[in-house]
């Protein structure tokens, strides 16, 4: 049902136009890719959404991971 990549390149050129805070969505699926989108897009915030299906954990992994603490299993 969903296919392709999110573009986080668009959400980098809407930080860089934008005074308001701006939240990445689309394809974190593990705490680094939080981490990843955090880092390329500038963002204020990422949105998690399919990915809690499969790892409902994923939010506590990925608060641990910005902290700069060992990931939980």
């Amino acid at each position: 049902m969903f296919t392709g990549r999110a573009d986080w390149g668009t959400i980098r050129k809407l930080k860089d136009s934008l005074t308001i805070p701006v939240s990445g969505n689309g394809d974190i699926l593990a705490p680094g890719d939080a981490l990843a989108m955090l880092r390329e897009t500038g963002c204020d915030g990422v949105m998690i959404g399919r990915a809690a299906v499969q790892n409902p954990w994923i939010f506590r992994q990925t608060a641990a991971l910005l902290r700069g603490e060992e990931v939980p299993r």
